[in-house]
């Protein structure tokens, strides 16, 4: 599991978003960590909660 920082995908945020995700699809592709449900994915400005920011941050590593 890795801990990766990647500017915040929100248009106009500028915040920081830290997520918990590994590689699956022989490295093609990230999976974001879920603990109890909720994805561990965070906005250094709270800009929107986890489980809103987890389909952005999602396009976001996959396009990287």
């Amino acid at each position: 599991m890795d801990t990766i920082e990647i500017p915040c995908p929100t248009p106009g945020c500028g915040g920081v978003v830290q997520v918990q995700a590994q590689p699956i699809v022989n490295g093609t592709e990230w999976e974001i960590l879920e603990v109890d449900g909720a994805p561990q994915v965070s906005c250094s400005r709270g800009c929107k909660p986890p489980a809103e920011l987890r389909q952005p941050v999602k396009d976001e590593l996959q396009a990287g």
